[in-house]
């Protein structure tokens, strides 16, 4: 397979993705997602959810995927497919979606891993390890400590070097008016609106990374990978709730002396 560089300009648009619905589309995805490279010192894929009321309590319906590397976008129907979408492995018979996901050497970057993380471990039996949440990348650039995380919109807004029109084509698909009525990702078939709008939200997220990664030290990097990852790790507790727009109140003190020792690196 020739690899392709990634366009990170290209538009959320009805070509830009691959619904995944059949197992015999998961088995392709995988064999393409199997050679994605390990080890490289920054995010290769991007990933999301959408459900309703997203988390161990509600329902989980598509897991969006973002292949860098090779350009693509898989939109996968795990309402549908149930766990058998991760188990499925590609043309090699041993890579699966759950071995890709459970990879700490492939890291896979998000905005906000909470509800993402609750919902794969407690569905889907995924535990994600190789998560970079550049929600937490933003919170490390700041120079002063809240305990309210930053919307996505705005970040993108402020930190994904976007240009007019790509924001402005960003917001127009995140800004679909579907009344937070999150059961609409249970249709099917889902309208392509609400395709976009989840396509939308892993297009930029490398850009978001890049732009983000300038703003933090060596030390800075670190302490964002190391917290991506306990952020994850919690939500695989029994008795873990969502704080939702506040900071987990045990990564508080931690988030402190941590930010104070990298602004001195």
């Amino acid at each position: 397979m020739t690899k392709k560089s990634a366009n990170l300009n290209q538009p959320a648009n009805e070509e830009t993705h691959i619904n995944v619905n059949t197992f015999g589309r998961v088995r392709s995805m995988i064999t393409e997602l199997s050679q994605i490279p390990r080890c490289t010192g920054q995010p290769v894929l991007g990933f999301d959810l959408e459900g309703n009321n997203l988390g161990r309590y509600g329902k989980t319906c598509y897991l969006q995927i973002r292949d860098y590397v090779q350009n693509t976008t898989y939109l996968i129907d795990v309402q549908e497919l149930g766990k058998k979408a991760f188990t499925t492995t590609g043309s090699d018979g041993v890579t699966s979606l759950k071995s890709i996901m459970e990879d700490k050497d492939i890291q896979m970057v998000i905005y906000d891993c909470r509800q993402d993380a609750d919902a794969l471990n407690a569905h889907f039996d995924v535990q994600v390890k190789g998560v970079v949440d550049v929600q937490l990348m933003k919170m490390l650039s700041w120079q002063y400590f809240s305990e309210y995380r930053p919307g996505y919109a705005v970040t993108m807004a402020h930190d994904a070097n976007l240009n007019e029109t790509e924001l402005a084509e960003w917001n127009r698909h995140k800004g679909y008016d579907f009344k937070r009525d999150y059961s609409v990702f249970e249709r099917r078939p889902l309208p392509q609106s609400l395709k976009l709008y989840a396509v939308n939200d892993v297009q930029y997220l490398l850009r978001l990374y890049d732009t983000l990664s300038k703003k933090l030290t060596l030390r800075g990097m670190e302490i964002a990978l190391e917290w991506s990852q306990r952020e994850a790790q919690a939500t695989w507790a029994d008795g873990w709730v969502s704080t939702r727009a506040l900071v987990d109140g045990q990564y508080s003190k931690y988030w402190r002396e941590k930010l104070h020792v990298s602004a001195n690196i």
